[in-house]
């Protein structure tokens, strides 16, 4: 239990790493950054499976799994907006808007899936 907690904390880590890249483009560091954020990204991605999969036998309608779910809908829209950039130019300021808004969600379900398990 206490390894699936601490592979928790690791992801949340990671992706409060990952979403400092939107502070860091505000002050014009954007070069190497981007593509941090994406390992980041891919990483918390990939620590938050583990840890929910350890849980599988609890995972109900529940903040993490929003967070989850949000979490696999951020990386694809990531995917998209940085690889098929030429294919979707027209409509790219969609997957940005998704991009931005759900993780905006994703973080507050974070914030709600820890309080919960603080208490």
């Amino acid at each position: 239990m206490f390894l699936n907690h601490l592979i928790g904390w690791m992801a949340a880590g990671f992706m409060l790493l990952s979403i400092s890249y939107s502070i860091l483009k505000r002050i014009k560091l954007k070069g190497k950054h981007l593509r941090f954020h994406c390992y980041f990204g891919y990483t918390s991605i990939i620590l938050a499976t583990i840890h929910a999969v350890a849980n599988l036998t609890e995972i109900s309608l529940s903040a993490s799994l929003i967070c989850l779910l949000a979490m696999l809908i951020i990386m694809v829209s990531g995917i998209i907006m940085r690889h098929f950039r030429n294919i979707f130019l027209k409509n790219i300021w969609i997957f940005r808007f998704i991009h931005i808004i759900l993780a905006a969600i994703c973080s507050v379900a974070l914030v709600i899936h820890v309080v919960e398990y603080l208490i």
